[in-house]
């Protein structure tokens, strides 16, 4: 709120800049937060590996406050669920320019011919799949469908490419239209992830199984309780 009129921004500048501040990011940074206490709590040895990690710092650090980048720890836990279960898992783009584009390799087209490239014309829409990048065999190995945060422990497991903005991922999507908030998401995640750790355990809930279910965001629903809406039952104890 700049006192000088030059850089004041307009009532309409700001009433966007309020719907940013007050809706985007609420339900992604949200449910990813949900599903990464639910991986958690069904891998009770990274759980505690984690809660370990935060407790050796303390003991090193004292009692100051604890930054997400104090520790590499808290890293592959959220960034292992943001691969995962991306809470996005497509975009859609509309082409400013006929274009072509190139594939990392070639694939055969449902009537058999094989192609290096595909033309796209002005105004045509592409849906990009980014669960499925997030799942490539060839770029995340032999175990895409298990949420393993090792992986990106590992030197050269997980940069076999360089795409998106975090940790070779594409949830974020990539170059200039990726995800405007995805710094404060990453610090919101690993803050709050720090700050439960210390204080909970959590526990997976007895015979529940939680599906990841695409309704706008990829949100979690117990299996056969889809029309309760988004849940995730899991167990907590103080510590």
């Amino acid at each position: 709120m700049s006192t000088d009129a030059k850089h004041k921004l307009s009532e309409e500048e700001l009433l966007a800049q309020t719907t940013v501040l007050t809706i985007a990011g609420h339900d992604t940074t949200a449910n990813t937060l949900s599903w990464v206490l639910y991986e958690l709590a069904q891998h009770p040895i990274a759980q505690t590996k984690l809660r370990d990690e935060v407790k050796a710092f303390r003991v090193s650090h004292g009692d100051r406050d604890i930054h997400a980048g104090d520790f590499d720890v808290s890293f592959p836990y959220t960034t292992a669920t943001l691969r995962f279960l991306p809470i996005v898992i497509h975009l859609l783009r509309k082409a400013s320019n006929d274009d072509t584009i190139p594939l990392s390799k070639p694939l055969k087209t449902r009537h058999g011919k094989e192609i290096s490239s595909i033309s796209v014309k002005r105004g045509q829409v592409v849906l990009t799949s980014l669960w499925g990048y997030n799942r490539l065999e060839e770029i995340w190995g032999n175990d895409p469908d298990i949420w393993r945060p090792e992986r990106f422990l590992t030197k050269g497991e997980s940069t076999k490419h360089s795409v998106g903005v975090y940790g070779n991922l594409a949830s974020f999507s990539s170059g200039v239209h990726s995800c405007i908030g995805w710094r404060f998401a990453i610090i919101e995640l690993h803050s709050i992830l720090i700050t439960l750790i210390e204080r909970f355990e959590f526990l997976p809930a007895p015979d529940v199984t939680v599906l990841p279910v695409p309704a706008g965001t990829v949100m979690p629903m117990v299996k056969g309780e889809e029309d309760k809406g988004p849940q995730v039952p899991i167990t907590i104890r103080s510590l």
